[in-house]
């Protein structure tokens, strides 16, 4: 796990600024804490930073050559099928220096280069670049677990894992995006490819893309994987059991391979459970440690749970309780995550990530079973609604628009009735990210405010590309490439990245994704309850405990914690007179809000609370240059590049 950068600027431009790219690379030093390394021509620069896990020696060093210097290669993450890419390289006459993974990938791609690429299971952000050829590959890896941005103009073109590295080593300064700005408010996150800037762009998730040291013109991501559902009926529960059982067992054991010390995240899921549970029958680590964070207040901990699983396997098993001081982690929070990342599990996860770097470097996690084994409740419910489909459109529109007329505005019964009157592709969409709740627009002001279209265009676009498969499914597709990797592992990466600790997840191998994608909408959700296959497996692996347990996330007691003199304190927060400078807000938005949140009545606003919480932490950091908290205290980051 590694933090990259990287600068290529083209013919008759001015060459790449070492100063820059060195202090580029610098600023990732919590992504790549062992080694550092910056290499240069007068058109090509790259910078890498290093976290150690596999080959400790220096013959990992990055950025890494081949031995003629042809080719060059910098990447961020694991390559589990490396072992087997190495005997096929091996056996077509190459020969290796190192024991680990960089090597075989360097090799791999300058033999393959870009169709190379669907032969690679990992999670990576790479950057190959050809001398010979005078072209630079990037790509990502098909989940989107590891974070790669770019920047481009006419003199040059910047790629990093970090927003601030490509600031930094393409000296620039960014402006708002709008559009982006309103999508967060909508989303929690901000969607690829955009960023909270205009000009920087984020690599898709299973895309690649080149660009040519003789051409300037914009670089085009194109796909090298695209997730696809095709149900194969015919199979019993047991024989699907049976597939997934050996493929997440061979899954889990690729993730073990490493040089330094394995853990697990064990939240007390179905999904992390079975991951220790197959961890530990694998036998091939006998040191592994089970990490869990606590609530205080009920129904938020699940740390009981997880002591029965840890228990069951005889693990050590250390617990992370969280209280309401917790909320003072914000400003580190934001330098880490870079964009406003409204997902208040943010808060839980950094400090899991900050416990668990004592003891080990590696850890196993369950991020992914809920999106490809339909874990979610709105899976449930979609699959149960089928029949509207089979309503008329224009009927079913003035159906439901004439209930949600007449229930009150934020009901249930009015959101529901609202989704239902709507097409179907639009329906699947906003059930899955767009909850269509007018309150998530209402703190900007009206010159920075989108319309819904404009705000929800690529999201309807990928609904409708959706449309042909059953209602299940549609959400699937929908999670996959928005929520999960926009949200989930964006989470998990910047957490553990800000802590020096890589987290592997198994379930997201994209073989079993492949596999899940095949079975059946009803086998997925036999019995009112999602996971079925998941479950035939745990049930014969987990305690009763953790079988029968209800699924309510990872959630965060902020509506308990937003109270009395914290809610006093945040509301002081926004008082400033930069804050009311900037114009971001609505002037009579923010103080309706927190009359809302004394009042106590009526709908639980903690979350709209947090999430225009943190885009004023991001404003003091990255627009105005103030990195202090709201306890008064400097976070981890010295100071904004901007």
């Amino acid at each position: 796990m590694c933090g990259i950068v990287g600068v290529l600027t083209f013919e008759e431009a001015p060459p790449v600024d070492l100063v820059s790219l060195e202090a580029a690379t610098d600023l990732m030093v919590y992504r790549g804490p062992d080694d550092r390394g910056v290499e240069a021509g007068v058109q090509w620069g790259l910078g890498f930073r290093r976290l150690s896990i596999l080959d400790l020696s220096p013959k990992g060093h990055q950025p890494m050559r081949t031995r003629d210097g042809s080719a060059w290669i910098i990447f961020n993450g694991e390559i589990y099928n490396y072992l087997d890419l190495r005997a096929e390289l091996e056996a077509a006459g190459e020969r290796f220096e190192s024991t680990g993974d960089a090597e075989v990938l360097l090799y791999w791609l300058r033999r393959h280069g870009a169709s190379g690429l669907a032969r690679i299971n990992g999670m990576f952000a790479l950057a190959f670049l050809d001398l010979r050829g005078r072209k630079l590959l990037l790509a990502r890896d098909r989940a989107g677990q590891k974070p790669l941005l770019y920047t481009q103009d006419r003199e040059k073109f910047v790629f990093a894992s970090t927003i601030k590295s490509v600031i930094t080593a393409g000296q620039i300064k960014p402006e708002v995006d709008e559009l982006a700005l309103n999508q967060y408010f909508c989303f929690n996150y901000v969607p690829a490819p955009r960023t909270i800037f205009k000009d920087i762009k984020k690599l898709q998730p299973g895309h690649y893309l080149e660009v040519h040291f003789e051409r300037s013109e914009e670089a085009i991501q194109r796909p090298y994987w695209q997730l696809a559902f095709d149900p194969l009926p015919g199979r019993s529960d047991a024989q699907w059991a049976e597939e997934v059982e050996d493929l997440l067992a061979d899954a889990v054991a690729r993730r073990l391979v490493s040089d330094v010390p394995v853990g697990t995240f064990l939240s007390g899921g179905l999904d992390s459970s079975l991951i220790t549970a197959l961890a530990v029958a694998s036998h091939a680590r006998e040191d592994l440690i089970a990490f869990t964070v606590g609530f205080d207040e009920q129904p938020w901990d699940e740390s009981g749970v997880a002591a029965s699983v840890a228990g069951r396997y005889h693990l050590a098993h250390c617990v992370t309780r969280l209280e309401p001081d917790a909320l003072d982690v914000l400003p580190e929070l934001v330098w880490h995550y870079e964009e406003p990342f409204a997902d208040a599990s943010a808060v839980p996860t950094y400090y899991l990530c900050k416990a668990a770097s004592k003891e080990a470097t590696v850890f196993l996690s369950g991020d992914g079973g809920d999106e490809i084994f339909a874990g979610y409740r709105r899976y449930l419910t979609a699959h149960e609604a089928a029949w509207l489909d089979r309503i008329p459109p224009p009927i079913r529109a003035a159906l439901f628009s004439a209930l949600a007329g007449v229930t009150p505005v934020h009901s249930l019964t009015h959101q529901r009735a609202r989704r239902a009157a709507m097409p179907t592709w639009k329906r699947y969409a906003t059930h899955t990210v767009f909850p269509g709740d007018p309150l998530n627009l209402f703190p900007l002001a009206s010159p920075w405010r989108r319309s819904e279209e404009e705000i929800t265009d690529f999201l309807y676009e990928l609904a409708r590309q959706a449309a042909h498969l059953d209602p299940l499914s549609r959400l699937q597709y929908l999670d996959f490439k928005l929520y999960l990797s926009n949200d989930i592992l964006v989470k998990v990466d910047r957490a553990s990245m800000a802590h020096s600790i890589e987290v592997r997840c198994p379930l997201l191998d994209y073989r079993l994704v492949e596999l899940a994608a095949r079975i059946p909408a009803r086998q997925h959700l036999a019995g009112g309850r999602g996971k079925r296959i998941i479950r035939h497996i745990a049930e014969k692996k987990l305690p009763r405990a953790a079988l029968d347990h209800k699924k309510h996330g990872f959630g965060v007691p902020l509506s308990v914690w937003f109270q009395g003199k914290t809610l006093d304190r945040i509301e002081r927060y926004f008082s400033s007179s930069e804050s009311r400078a900037r114009g971001f807000y609505d002037t009579k938005a923010v103080p309706q809000l927190f009359a809302w949140m004394r009042n106590g009545r009526g709908r639980d606003l903690s979350h709209v609370l947090w999430r225009l919480l943190f885009f004023e932490a991001w404003c003091r950091q990255f627009l105005d240059g103030d990195t202090k908290e709201l306890a008064g205290r400097a976070p981890v980051a010295e100071k904004s590049v901007m």
